[in-house]
């Protein structure tokens, strides 16, 4: 049996712009998940509740590319998941293009670097009068 849908990847993308529309809006609430069962993840697993409990998990993973039997080398790649509220995988999405700059998005609002880089950059004029 095929499932429809499954490796649509222009609904994949639109799904996947749809979230970044969203958190760049701010109608999203991402939470950290460090407390984790899964190899290979680096840094957090970053979760949130998109719709009626239905939750999307966003993360860098690392994985060996192997060019022959004893030659490969370590690569990291972001992927998107549908998770239950403890983010554990239900279901991976395909490789989209957008997931690269879903995951920066998301953690460049986690480390509220918008605000840092504005208060960094004005602040000297405030001391200087």
């Amino acid at each position: 049996m095929v499932i429809k849908n499954i490796n649509d990847e222009i609904k994949w993308s639109s799904f996947v712009d749809k979230i970044i529309r969203k958190t760049t809006n701010n109608e999203l609430e991402w939470k950290i998940i460090r407390n984790r069962s899964r190899d290979r993840i680096n840094g957090p697993l970053y979760i949130c509740n998109l719709m009626e409990e239905k939750y999307v998990a966003v993360f860098s993973y690392s994985y060996d590319h192997y060019f022959d039997v004893d030659e490969y080398e370590t690569r990291t790649d972001v992927a998107i998941e549908l998770v239950d509220s403890n983010g554990e995988k239900l279901w991976r999405l395909p490789e989209v293009a957008p997931r690269h700059a879903l995951l920066d998005l998301i953690e460049f609002k986690e480390a509220d670097a918008e605000n840092l880089l504005n208060n960094f950059l004005y602040d000297d004029e405030d001391s200087t009068g």
